[in-house]
């Protein structure tokens, strides 16, 4: 028997709201009694049923469905739910419920931030900037609940989302938009001439680049804006009809004069919906600047924004290294660039495959030290220069070698090493391992992937190669190793065979991985051996059917260091690394274009594959793994943006470089942290400081509910508000504010930090997460940024990047377990997992069902080995 849905939409919502409907499906199956246990559960209504008219005088409708049929109410309500409650009361007061409703679509969207403090509206900039946004706003700050409706219907929402992107930034950028005359500039530009319809309209806040913008901008030692290369090179740019729609900027960008010039005409094309392609060159060249001991040259800047749109998803890999030149940053334009060139579509495929592969692996061993100072440079520019642009495969094959060789002679592998091996530990590790046992468990992790992928190794392959060469003066080519590889090939499988009509329709788009695949499974490489025994000419030719073998040995290495903690696609899809598809649709070149999950739901492909370059490669596996992760709940499933990149700060970081004096230090802030917070029940001075480092960090709602618990003396609700990146703010916020707080862990927090490896650049490195959306890198860092809101465009994954909790609570956790930083190289991957299947979330924006699904997953694991510790005086 089979329970038929006839209605999907509501199948969906049945199980999203918590209904066991598989359950009841199996018991129907099975003829077997089917029961849920429906307690009715009581909810507080806000403001109650009055403010909200919900009794139904004609008895036909409950109060739920009545609420349930207008959207705009059920919207007000959630609004007023971000609020913080002294406000929002206020609020509630003053404005009549019907003109609240009529801009319930912008308040929900960018009312969060408001907020009151002694009867007057707090105002990004403060003082100096109160009687400007009187101006806009046309009311007093004295007067919040008439600004506040004001700030809403202005502009259809526009000076309302301004004033929200303003709040949530902190530091030298905020005072530098903040300033009077400058804000109401860019806000003139950002509003336009036509200003419906406004940013809250859509489904999604739609201010994304806005938001973007506002927290990536950075000023320069004088003050000013940060402009990549010179302002000329901007003024060229957006004179250029093919990059700026917009022709009233392109007539007035020849006068510009100032960087101010710049950043309004960047305001003014954040309103856009569609992309805005010169406001994220501008983000992604300034991020490629940020860490950089010297700012790139304007010629390499015009060479960045020239091919843009071509090459820009590889910035990523740019950005993550400072250490490049400006030359290697031009010759690797130049090179990808040449690849498209290369008529012969698989050759072009294999070579731009071999390529990123190589790029791939230094970025690795650049990203975790195994490269540093000038080897970072030398060895990139040795990888572009040597793949180059081959004539034909058996060439392809020799620079794909011989750039393997450079990376092997970087990284210390050279000296008859075994390339394969090397390759693998520098990716499970690092060159002196702490703890071989951690090193060999993450090596054999990368080698099960391996095989599961039935890949050549690079060591069998050139092991291969140098016997064709030694066949030509006379030597013997190895038959064991020639039935090994000719076994291996033997097993490639072909999704082709086993597709249905559609789905075979679906892949011709991507044919060239499927002649990629089937190329190789034509090789007979014993006969082609026996063959050409006698002709050491023909034996060198066989390098032409090594070459993409190549290629997937050394892509397939990625993937392997990149696989999800959990992952089955990589072991159960034994042709997915090989399917890898670097071209994309006929008549299109996607050799550099972001990775990208396709034909999901593939049964022969279990699950799609990957097509595009390598640089989103991280993201895309998780992407497409999530689906294979098994939720306690079924809300798990509604972040598809969230889960992978929270999968992302267990895949990209690792523990190796991670000191235990650095671990303690970080585990001792968030402890700090905690004792300040219960500090401040009973100081009043002290709750001064925790309440205004927290506003630094979080919103006023959040801010205002734990003030108010901590006033209450519920320091365990207060707790329970707080994330862990919080809580480390607080405990170096609030020490360094007033020295003279004493306990044991502040005393060994000042004496750790008189130790140069817990400067905070250092702590960012090693705790941070990778931001790919935010800085065009998956370098890890900490940037304490406010947790941004779900987003057109993005959905939920710039939340994931400002929920920077992850590495830090593992961090605390681990300590208090005493173990070493290299275990987390096993441990985190675990928990992370864990933590992604027991999530109870109830909306998109429900960050804190992450928190405490971690939270669980911690204490879980401190209780599981008290448990099991050896009670005291035992035998």
């Amino acid at each position: 028997m089979v329970l038929e849905t006839v209605n999907p939409t509501k199948a969906f919502i049945t199980v999203d709201s918590g209904f066991p409907l598989a359950d009841l499906e199996q018991a129907l199956r099975t003829n077997r009694p089917f029961s849920f246990d429906m307690t009715p559960t009581k909810i507080p209504i806000l403001y109650g049923p009055e403010y909200w008219m919900l009794d139904d005088p004609k008895k036909e409708k409950s109060p739920i469905q009545t609420f349930l049929s207008d959207p705009a109410m059920c919207r007000l309500y959630l609004s007023l739910a971000k609020l913080e409650k002294n406000t929002a009361e206020l609020i509630r007061k003053d404005i009549e419920f019907e003109k609240l409703r009529a801009f319930s679509h912008v308040i929900d969207f960018y009312g969060a931030m408001f907020h009151v403090e002694n009867g007057r509206v707090m105002v990004p900039g403060g003082a100096r900037t109160q009687s400007k946004w009187e101006n806009l706003v046309g009311a007093s700050v004295a007067k919040p609940s008439e600004f506040f409706l004001k700030l809403m219907a202005v502009d259809d929402g526009w000076l309302a989302c301004y004033y929200d992107a303003l709040y949530r930034i902190e530091g030298p950028v905020k005072d530098y938009l903040t300033e009077p005359q400058r804000m109401e500039r860019f806000y003139e530009a950002l509003r336009g001439k036509i200003t419906s319809p406004g940013p809250a309209r859509p489904v999604f806040r739609a201010n994304t680049d806005m938001l973007i913008f506002t927290h990536r901008l950075r000023l320069d030692a004088d003050g000013r804006p940060h402009v990549p290369g010179t302002l000329a090179v901007w003024k060229t740019l957006f004179a250029d009809k093919k990059v700026v729609d917009d022709k009233r900027l392109r007539k007035a960008a020849p006068s510009w004069q100032e960087p101010d010039d710049l950043i309004a005409a960047l305001f003014a094309l954040s309103r856009s919906y569609i992309e805005n392609l010169p406001l994220r060159m501008f983000v992604a060249t300034s991020e490629m600047n940020r860490l950089r001991a010297r700012p790139l040259e304007p010629a390499t800047v015009e060479v960045l924004l020239e091919d843009y749109q071509t090459l820009r998803s590889q910035y990523s890999l740019l950005a993550e290294a400072p250490e490049l030149s400006d030359e290697a940053i031009r010759q690797f334009v130049v090179a990808a660039l040449e690849t498209q060139r290369i008529r012969n579509e698989n050759l072009r495929a294999d070579t731009v495959g071999s390529l990123q592969g190589l790029l791939g692996l230094w970025q690795i061993y650049t990203r975790h030290g195994i490269l540093s100072g000038t080897e970072v440079d030398s060895t990139f520019r040795k990888i572009v220069e040597t793949i180059g642009k081959p004539d034909n495969h058996a060439q392809l094959f020799a620079n794909a070698r011989n750039a393997t060789t450079a990376l092997l002679e970087a990284t210390g592998g050279a000296d008859g090493n075994d390339p394969q091996k090397h390759l693998v530990s520098m990716l499970a590790g690092v060159r002196d391992a702490n703890d071989p046992a951690i090193l060999a468990q993450q090596t054999r992790a990368i080698n099960t992937i391996v095989d599961a992928q039935n890949l050549l190794t690079v060591t069998e392959l050139f092991t291969l190669d140098d016997q064709l060469k030694g066949a030509a003066s006379g030597g013997q080519i190895d038959t064991t190793l020639v039935n090994r590889l000719t076994a291996r090939i033997g097993r490639i499988q072909s999704a082709r065979a086993s597709l249905s009509t559609e789905e075979k329709n679906a892949l011709s788009f991507g044919r060239n991985a499927e002649e990629h695949v089937e190329r190789e499974r034509k090789v007979r490489l014993r006969a082609e051996v026996d063959k050409n025994a006698s002709s050491p000419e023909k034996l060198m030719e066989l390098r032409e059917v090594l070459a993409p073998h190549l290629r997937d040995a050394l892509v397939g290495l990625i993937y392997a260091h990149y696989a999800p903690p959990g992952g089955q696609i990589l072991l159960t899809n034994s042709q997915f690394v090989r399917y890898h598809d670097f071209s994309g649709m006929p008549g299109s070149d996607f050799s550099w274009a972001p990775t990208e999950v396709v034909g999901v739901g593939w049964s022969a492909t279990s699950g799609g594959r990957l097509m595009g370059s390598l640089s989103e490669l991280p993201y895309a596996l998780a992407q497409a793994e999530q689906n294979f992760l098994v939720p306690e709940k079924e809300q798990a499933l509604i972040w598809g943006d969230l889960v992978p990149q929270v999968i992302l700060t267990a895949t990209v970081p690792r523990w190796w470089n991670v000191n235990p004096t650095q671990l303690h230090y970080v585990a001792l802030l968030q402890r700090a942290g905690k004792s300040l917070l219960a500090e401040s029940v009973v100081d009043l001075e002290v709750r001064k400081l925790v309440m205004a480092s927290l506003g630094r960090w979080s919103n006023p709602h959040r801010v205002s509910e734990v003030r108010n618990a901590i006033e209450h003396h519920d320091l365990d609700f207060a707790m329970e508000q707080l994330m862990p990146s919080e809580l480390f703010r607080i405990g170096l916020d609030v020490l360094a504010a007033n020295k003279a707080l004493r306990s044991p862990i502040y005393s060994e927090i000042r004496s750790l930090q008189e130790n140069a490896e817990v400067k905070m650049e250092t702590i960012s490195d090693l705790f941070g997460s990778p931001k790919p959306a935010l800085t065009h890198s998956y370098r890890p860092e900490l940037l304490g940024l406010r947790t941004m809101p779900t987003l057109m465009g993005y959905s939920s994954r710039l939340m994931a990047e400002t929920w920077e909790s992850g590495a830090l609570y593992w961090a605390e956790v681990s300590d208090r377990l005493r173990m070493k930083p290299e275990e987390l190289n096993i441990a985190v991957p675990e928990w992370t997992r864990e933590t992604v299947e027991g999530i109870f979330a109830t909306h998109l924006e429900d960050w804190p069902a992450l928190l405490r699904s971690m939270r669980r997953v911690g204490e879980d694991k401190v209780n599981r080995r008290a448990e099991n510790a050896p009670m005291a005086g035992a035998q």
